[in-house]
């Protein structure tokens, strides 16, 4: 929770484990591939001195992703990898220790 602040927040798990969780709940599907860097972004401005601003080129996939036809099934196909790369951080920073 030090590391989160209050992003972070206690949930229930499907079996039964309760632990800290952050969830960025106002990120639509169509950017979900902009997750890591909104994350990564929060936690060095929260933890690190002296950060003014960060650039990030998640963005470069955002003309790729609404060209197709804008549907929500051709956006889930172009980002199947960039969410299994989200799956992969997530699963990461989960097993980091404090």
């Amino acid at each position: 929770r030090a590391f989160w602040g209050e992003k972070s927040e206690l949930r229930r798990f499907k079996d039964a484990r309760i632990c800290e969780a952050v969830v960025w709940s106002f990120v639509p599907a169509s950017r979900r591939h902009h997750i890591p860097a909104v994350a990564a972004e929060y936690a060095l401005k929260k933890n690190v001195k002296n950060i003014d601003s960060i650039t990030w080129t998640s963005k470069v996939f955002d003309d790729l992703l609404s060209s197709s036809n804008g549907s929500f099934m051709a956006v889930a196909e172009h980002s199947k990898h960039l969410l299994q790369t989200l799956d992969r951080l997530a699963r990461r920073m989960k097993e980091m220790k404090d």
